[in-house]
């Protein structure tokens, strides 16, 4: 009987740490699922952008770049296929609110598409040099934002994000 309930009640353990849990980066960063082109970032530094790498991180980040902190990096496959981070984990099992800032590389541009139940929600060219930034309000449905190639040079997308209640 115990090792029948031991599944319902993982579950439950699970979704009680993430509903107490969410506004937290050290418990959402490792359950973010990320799919991208490159899963290292570049083997160097970068001073002219203010970059200093953590390959140490899950899933591997900036400790700091343009400006602010643990900045995750994206880059599409294709002209046609897109990187993207899937906060559905997360967004699917609670109600709350995910802010959202991308930025560009100084050398090119993206297109960031956030997708909130499976539905469109915002759409916006990064090409600008600066943080666009983005409030998803969200209760129980998934949400994943993703980095769509825009003229296919420097498609990198930097992106920082945080949840609220």
């Amino acid at each position: 009987m115990i090792l029948r309930l031991f599944p319902a009640l993982m579950l439950l353990l699970a979704t009680s740490a993430i509903a107490a849990d969410f506004t937290k980066r050290s418990v959402t960063d490792p359950m973010l699922k990320i799919s991208t082109s490159s899963t290292l970032l570049p083997e160097k530094d970068d001073p002219s952008l203010g970059a200093r790498r953590d390959e140490d991180a899950k899933p591997p980040m900036y400790r700091r770049i343009f400006g602010r902190a643990n900045i995750l990096m994206l880059e599409p496959f294709s002209r046609e296929k897109p990187a993207e981070i899937d906060f559905s984990a997360i967004t699917s099992s609670t109600k709350g609110t995910l802010r959202i800032a991308a930025r560009n590389h100084p050398a090119g541009d993206f297109q960031i598409q956030i997708f909130k139940g499976g539905q469109l929600f915002a759409e916006k060219s990064t090409g600008r040099n600066q943080w666009q930034n983005f409030t998803i309000p969200f209760d129980h449905e998934p949400v994943v934002v993703k980095n769509m190639a825009n003229g296919w040079h420097y498609e990198h997308g930097f992106i920082d994000y945080s949840f609220a209640r």
